[in-house]
């Protein structure tokens, strides 16, 4: 099994930014969403639909 490790832009959109806001950062988390290009960029956006602490 590889590990890999990156960074990309994150959006996530109402009840679930609060709680996303409400976490300690330097914590570990599992998100879960999709990929999505914005309309003039050149990169990937992940959309967060939920997440979980590991």
């Amino acid at each position: 099994m590889r590990k890999v490790q990156l960074k990309l832009r994150a959006l996530a959109i109402g009840s679930l930014a609060e709680r996303l806001g409400q976490q300690a950062v330097g914590s570990v988390w599992t998100f879960r969403g999709f990929l999505a290009t914005p309309r003039q960029g050149k990169s990937v956006v992940l959309h967060i639909q939920e997440f979980q602490q590991d």
